[in-house]
């Protein structure tokens, strides 16, 4: 199985944070192709600094990625789409 794993420091006003979260989906699959295509969504400045998405209430929850609609859709599809299989296949 691969995932992809990061690691990042940010400041929000003046306090300072680690985050460890690519998105708020955990994704891991066989192959790398899965693992390139998570950290594909990373928006980068330059060699070492990433934008953060961290909300404004709740600083100490950031991510790289932002999910889009489709990729919230097709989660939920493939979810689903395993669940039925293992009802319907039992």
């Amino acid at each position: 199985m691969q995932s992809a794993k990061v690691r990042y420091e940010y400041t929000v006003n003046g306090v300072h944070f680690a985050g460890k979260r690519l998105s708020p989906f955990y994704v891991s699959a066989t192959g790398t192709k899965m693992a390139k295509w998570q950290k594909g969504g990373i928006l980068r400045h330059g060699d070492d600094r990433v934008t953060v998405f961290y909300n404004p209430s709740r600083p100490h929850k950031a991510y790289l990625v932002i999910p889009t609609i489709t990729t919230i859709l097709s989660l939920c599809a493939l979810y689903v789409s395993a669940a039925l299989i293992l009802w319907y296949g039992l």
